[in-house]
């Protein structure tokens, strides 16, 4: 009996000496919170021109701002023109679902409805803000999917990017008077084409981006409208042309839009459909910043290179501007949906520069 009290006496006397000394507490395995996996969609997406050109750069820098504000929930692979569709024609791409965004000119869509290259210039027309506004907080896109749904086309547009002014032409040839151009072979699109060839009696050739250099080399053609003084010099236009010809008239703005197969669309969550749309607009928007700031930076290097940058002749810039008028005085008389639009975006360019002559 003596030596179990003495064994109990000890044992609690050894509980109390590691409680004094602070024993720790049992080691217990942590319990790790089962976190469901993240569901990533990836979207394909296709722009017209190639790598390197400012805008399809814009086009990546917005899909990587969409990828991370999601945290990695909406990847956006860009492509450049013609990686998976032929380059300029996005728009069927999407239609058949081998895309699910497209970037690209309007005017590539001249072929389904006369109304189409509107949504990218009108000759004459409003400025690259004053366009874009149409789209952003007017009827432009309203407008521009009417026309998909006329088309018959399962095609949206969501936003578009603004792009100043673009160069009246790049030429291997002086243009002096209307008559320097007869006969030439120009690239040229849509509306513009038309009127150069009813005006000036030229040969319009619908060369893609990514081929112009060569043509133009290898003397396809005598000349040619493309973009911009920053784009075109580091596409090597530099290179080729002799004049470079500037005038707002023929294409005051240069909106690129963006479009979508409204099925895929319409599976993303509300709020993925929501940041890319919203980032979709915002570098929309400052791309023409950046275009704007770049053209002026790179309007010297054109010329320290010795290639003149002038002024279009009076006599050529009225020519485009009645041929314009005529041309689409035509269309709109034949056809209601082309006169709402065209009435539209003419109403806007007039009260866009009553309001704010200067811009």
């Amino acid at each position: 009996m003596k030596n179990r009290i003495l064994v109990m006496s000890l044992v609690m006397l050894l509980a109390f000496s590691l409680a004094a000394v602070g024993c720790p507490p049992p080691v217990v395995d942590p319990v790790v919170p089962v976190v469901p996996p993240v569901e990533v969609i990836t979207l394909r997406a296709q722009m017209e021109d190639p790598r390197g050109v400012p805008w399809v750069e814009t086009m990546f820098a917005a899909f990587e701002t969409i990828r991370v504000i999601s945290g990695g929930r909406l990847v956006i692979k860009g492509h450049p023109g013609g990686a998976i569709v032929p380059a300029d024609t996005e728009h069927m791409g999407v239609h058949e679902g081998i895309l699910d965004i497209g970037v690209q000119m309007s005017m590539h869509w001249a072929g389904l409805h006369p109304v189409a290259p509107l949504f990218t210039n009108m000759i004459g027309g409003p400025t690259a803000m004053g366009h874009f506004y149409w789209f952003q907080v007017g009827p432009g896109i309203d407008l521009m999917n009417e026309m998909w749904e006329m088309v018959g086309l399962n095609v949206k547009g969501v936003a578009v990017i603004a792009q100043e002014e673009e160069v009246f032409l790049y030429m291997t040839t002086p243009m002096r008077t209307a008559a320097d151009l007869k006969g030439l072979k120009l690239r040229l699109f849509a509306d513009e084409a038309a009127v150069f060839v009813k005006e000036f009696g030229v040969v319009p050739l619908g060369i893609p981006s990514p081929e112009l250099y060569e043509a133009v080399a290898k003397g396809v053609i005598d000349g040619f409208q493309h973009g911009h003084l920053m784009v075109d010099w580091r596409m090597g236009f530099h290179e080729l042309v002799d004049y470079v010809y500037i005038s707002p008239v023929r294409q005051p703005a240069s909106t690129l839009t963006i479009i979508v197969n409204p099925d895929v669309w319409a599976r993303l969550p509300d709020d993925l459909r929501l940041l890319a749309e919203t980032v979709f607009w915002k570098y929309g928007a400052k791309h023409n910043a950046i275009m704007t700031a770049g053209t002026i930076e790179y309007a010297h290097k054109w010329i320290d290179y010795g290639v003149p940058l002038l002024p279009v002749p009076v006599e050529i810039e009225e020519a485009v501007l009645r041929g314009a008028a005529a041309l689409y005085a035509e269309r709109a008389a034949g056809d209601p949906f082309y006169a709402r639009v065209h009435e539209s975006l003419s109403n806007w360019a007039a009260s866009y520069k009553a309001t704010f002559p200067r811009l």
